[in-house]
């Protein structure tokens, strides 16, 4: 079933709900109750499409969140025993202590006990915040909700949804919500979070004065200390079976008895490499990084790992874009500064990240491998389908983050991230780093330069796709009298400079600025002549494109013979494009667009629903159900079906288009009145 048709539902549900409500209070009112009939005849409705909507909904995939961590566990028998206690009475405990004592561990453990006696258990890391740990759709995945600007128009407003989303599958199931590492800044967060009727296990550090939480009352909160003594055999056994020999013995006695019982200390130290040391670490950062304990090799696995999302990593995917070796990996696992889940997702404690992010600090110098290799592979993302980007998308969202100043330097790698995160429909994020890339790159190069202007072109690429016309049209101008007032450094000069040139003329074309549009038309057209001739093959996607836009403007002005000739020359330039680059599906996605608006300029509408019906099979694979291309050739199909007298099938495919305008874009009013004109029209 589709979205709009699911939401639908649940709001006919929730209306229906208020109604019965209502004429249940007002029974002596005209719109009341007045027989048992009446009501027993609204309660069957309400009953059956509840029915429908829990049929079509499987809720076992509804929610989720990360995956809980698996790991030997041993002790703390009177803590989750309280724990149980806290969660039938109050349902709700917050385990505090200080980093790596074992909160994390214990509210796994417990969910792992018991985790039958719940519907769902959703594990929810707020490292960064639980603000962003909820509206993060990597982290928290509720089934038709996914955060868009357009239809938000603040990241509080999508937070307040997913608490709502929450609040209702907690209404039927019984759920158990851990939130892993709360800080004081998320206690407005929290006491929105706790009014679902879930049991909640929270974990924060060490409780400062600032974290004075009301909805979070003392008698919920059990402090984790260090290891009870008589806790220590049995958690010794379950991270190293193997015997201690007397000296050995000896020294692990010394050891925790200076580190307070430490857990993530005592395991750092079973998995060390010389387990006989005799050094007394009174710093975990010295345990970490210090002293000869890791290689080269692991230190830059906790460097990179340091810059992966806080829910973790693929690890697959962890060792192509690091170029790390696995045994490298290994390794740091064996010493328990990395967690591997059972579905091979690396995890970094948050006290180790932030240990390592405060002992090395990400830089271009020691994170230069990992950001070349994760821009070569999502640099291809254009032409990606969704479900691909969307498993890189919160890899790449975390290392932007990790890097607040942009160095001139760094602009090959982070004009490709840049490009991904506004694919992926990040403009905000994208827009931001666009910015500071820019403004970096101008300090060190001036203007006139290649590189500036390179810089602008992509800034330009994000405010367009933004809709942002406006700012858009500026960055291309900007790029276009940079790119060609300075001079050449690369081979990718011309390739540039033409794509600025293109792209000033689309802008000219959306302003209905014919003339100069083809003024820049045809200026590109020279220049993808004269990189021909130096055998540079994106000349001819470059002139496939310029043709493109030359024959559609011909065609509104009615010059068919003309527009055919470009429209011929189009098809001829791409062909020799894919002859070079192999096919590319949403590249023939703009060849067929033009092709389409030709059979509807000639009324073949049968012609153009073939063309429309395989664009729009591109589009859902490549964009998503909800991206704006997907949604225009929706619209056009029902121009062609209308034209085609299919009244029916016009009006079901315009009025759900115009429902998921409302819903999803939710500003561009003039989109919205083009769609209800449509619907005028066949009433």
């Amino acid at each position: 079933m589709n979205t709009t048709d699911l939401d639908y539902k649940k709001n006919r549900l929730k209306w229906l709900k208020n109604q019965y409500q209502l004429r249940q209070t007002h029974s002596d009112l005209p719109g009341g109750f007045h027989h048992e009939e009446q009501q027993e005849q609204m309660l069957r409705q309400i009953q059956k499409l509840e029915e429908e909507i829990n049929a079509e909904i499987d809720g076992s995939d509804l929610i989720s969140g990360c995956s809980i961590l698996i790991e030997p566990f041993s002790g703390r028998e009177k803590q989750l025993k309280k724990c149980e206690e806290l969660l039938r009475r109050l349902h709700v405990v917050l385990f505090s202590g200080i980093g790596g004592i074992g909160k994390s561990a214990a509210a796994c453990a417990y969910a792992q006990d018991h985790q039958y006696e719940y519907s769902q258990v959703i594990y929810l890391p707020a490292s960064s915040s639980l603000f962003m740990s909820i509206v993060d759709d990597t982290i928290l995945k509720i089934r038709d909700l996914e955060y868009s600007k357009r239809r938000y128009r603040s990241r509080n407003a999508y937070f307040r949804a997913k608490c709502e989303a929450l609040a209702d599958f907690a209404d039927s199931r019984h759920l158990l919500i851990i939130l892993d590492d709360v800080t004081g800044k998320d206690r407005k967060a929290l006491e929105q979070l706790l009014s679902i009727k879930a049991d909640f296990i929270l974990t924060a550090r060490d409780i400062a004065a600032d974290f004075d939480l009301d909805c979070i009352p003392p008698k919920c909160q059990i402090g984790l200390r260090q290891l009870e003594e008589e806790d220590v055999p049995g958690f010794v056994k379950a991270l190293h079976p193997e015997s201690f020999n007397a000296a050995s013995a000896r020294l692990f006695e010394d050891f925790t008895a200076s580190s307070g019982r430490h857990p993530l200390a005592m395991k750092l130290w079973l998995a060390a490499d010389h387990p006989d040391e005799n050094t007394i670490y009174n710093d975990l950062s010295d345990i970490i990084l210090k002293k000869g304990m890791l290689r080269k090799d692991e230190k830059q696995v906790l460097t990179n790992m340091a810059l992966m999302p806080g829910a973790g990593v693929n690890e697959l995917y962890f060792l192509t874009i690091s170029g790390l070796c696995r045994e490298s990996v290994d390794a740091v696992v064996r010493r328990s500064l990395l967690s591997r889940t059972a579905d091979h997702v690396l995890l970094m404690h948050p006290l180790i990240r932030q240990t390592v992010m405060h002992s090395i600090r990400p830089s271009y110098a020691n994170s230069k491998n990992l950001l070349k290799n994760l821009a070569d592979n999502v640099n291809n993302a254009w032409n990606e389908e969704r479900k691909v980007n969307l498993a890189k998308e919160a890899v790449v969202l975390s290392v932007c983050a990790c890097f607040p100043h942009l160095y001139p330097w760094m602009y090959q790698s982070f004009s490709v991230l840049i490009t991904f995160l506004w694919i992926t429909e990040h403009f905000e994020e994208a827009a931001q780093m666009a910015d500071r890339l820019f403004a970096s790159v101008l300090q060190k190069y001036g203007e006139p330069h290649q590189i500036t202007g390179e810089v602008a072109l992509r800034t330009a690429a994000v405010y367009h796709n933004a809709m942002q016309f406006d700012k858009a049209r500026g960055w291309y101008f900007r790029a276009y009298e940079n790119l060609s007032a300075c001079t050449p450094a690369t081979k990718d000069y011309c390739r540039r400079l033409v794509s600025s040139i293109s792209r000033i003329a689309r802008i000219f074309m959306h302003e209905n600025n014919d003339a100069e549009a083809v003024k820049y038309i045809e200026l590109g057209l020279e220049k993808t002549e004269q990189m021909k001739q130096v055998s540079q093959s994106y000349a001819f996607l470059q002139s496939s494109y310029l043709h493109r836009r030359y024959a559609e403007i011909l065609l509104k002005q009615g010059n068919l013979p003309e527009a055919e000739i470009h429209r011929s020359r189009m098809h001829c330039e791409m062909e020799s494009y894919f002859s070079q680059h192999g096919m590319e599906e949403v590249r023939m996605n703009d060849i067929r667009e033009t092709d389409i608006e030709f059979a509807i300029y000639r009324k073949d509408y049968r012609s153009a629903l073939t063309l429309l019906y395989e664009n729009l099979s591109v589009f859902i694979r490549y964009r998503g159900n909800i991206h704006e291309d997907t949604l225009h050739c929706r619209q056009k199909i029902a121009v062609c079906l209308r034209a085609l007298e299919d009244k029916k099938g016009a009006l079901a495919i315009s009025r759900s288009l115009l429902f998921t305008l409302e819903n999803e874009y939710p500003y561009e009013t003039k989109w919205h009145e083009e769609v209800k004109d449509l619907i005028r029209s066949m009433n």
